[in-house]
């Protein structure tokens, strides 16, 4: 089985730079800024999430598998060791060096969207990304191309009203779902400086994000029962060798879930 994957994911905060130049408005204070955003938000759409303009990139992760060479990473780009800037061009180096196939839920409703606003601020150049790796019909931005599978919306078929919450799918297929935390936390964190913690909690969706594409490439026939159980296997080896908690814990939970 040759894999090169890198499944992905974000964690975003809000921008009160951009709110503030938005409302110009010099003397409120950020959570003032937010606050009203929050309240506009909700008025229009009975929630508090913000239009993806205002949210800025608090953390970037990845895991990258190349099976044929063995290679199994999960990294982050995050403060204070790295810019938002630095996250994005980490990002899109990888694409740009190796061509993986992105795997993502909800990358094209939200990642994606809020990472191409994010670059054109920050002047990152993602030729191979925009152009596509091969002919211009085969781009990491067609809704329907290999490139990029956002599993969410393939699994509903693109259809909103069918959308599952990775949580939920995760723990229907015996995966920890979420650990910890979740994304409407991410703020509070932030603002406490708990960089890492966020990073971990990133790092862990994106487990969970790997695992459910594979059982997809499973039940697809992309690949057979044995090369998934075999996959799965190679992964929990490399998350009970590291030195990081929250992965040997995410192991614990996984094989715990499935025992």
């Amino acid at each position: 089985m040759g894999l090169q994957v890198a499944a992905f994911d974000i964690e975003t905060v809000p921008d009160p730079e951009l709110l503030r130049r938005c409302y110009q408005d010099d003397n409120a204070s950020d959570d003032e800024l937010i606050e009203r955003a929050e309240d506009e938000a909700i008025e229009k759409t009975g929630s508090n999430m913000l239009p993806i303009q205002f949210h800025k990139i608090a953390c970037i992760s990845l895991l990258y598998r190349d099976s044929g060479k063995d290679i199994f990473r999960i990294s982050s780009k995050r403060p204070p060791e790295h810019s938002e800037k630095d996250a994005l061009e980490a990002f899109f180096l990888l694409i740009d060096r190796h061509s993986p196939q992105l795997v993502s839920w909800n990358g094209s409703g939200f990642d994606l969207p809020v990472m191409h606003l994010r670059a054109m601020q920050h002047r990152v150049v993602c030729e191979t990304y925009w152009r596509g790796p091969g002919n211009r019909y085969e781009q990491y931005t067609s809704r329907y191309s290999d490139h990029h599978l956002d599993l969410m919306d393939k699994l509903a078929l693109y259809q909103p009203r069918c959308y599952a919450r990775l949580e939920t799918a995760a723990l229907a297929c015996g995966l920890p779902g979420k650990m910890g935390t979740n994304g409407s936390a991410v703020h509070e964190m932030w603002k406490a400086g708990k960089y890492k913690q966020i990073a971990d909690y990133c790092e862990t969706d994106v487990l969970n994000t790997y695992l459910l594409w594979l059982r997809f490439m499973m039940i697809s026939g992309a690949i057979t029962p044995d090369e998934h159980d075999g996959e799965c296997e190679a992964i929990a080896s490399q998350l009970t060798s590291s030195q990081a908690e929250h992965l040997i814990d995410f192991h614990a939970r996984w094989i715990g879930g499935n025992s």
